[in-house]
């Protein structure tokens, strides 16, 4: 299901965070893409996905 449809508490369920915290993001320009659909923000599970594998931190081997 690559193209479900979130609203905002399904979002932020998804990514386990607060609502509040991910329209913190929105605000400040740093969370998932995101669409309207009439006033209603809605994400895409593959955005919501894109955007974490974008999170990810890789150890650097050096330095341990």
């Amino acid at each position: 299901m690559e193209n479900a449809i979130y609203d905002v508490d399904e979002a932020s369920d998804y990514l386990g965070v607060s609502q509040a915290t991910l329209r913190a993001w929105k605000r400040q320009g740093r969370g998932p893409t995101y669409f309207r659909a009439g006033k209603l923000l809605r994400y895409r599970r593959s955005d919501l996905e894109a955007w974490i594998r974008a999170q990810l931190v890789v150890p650097d081997e050096n330095k341990r």
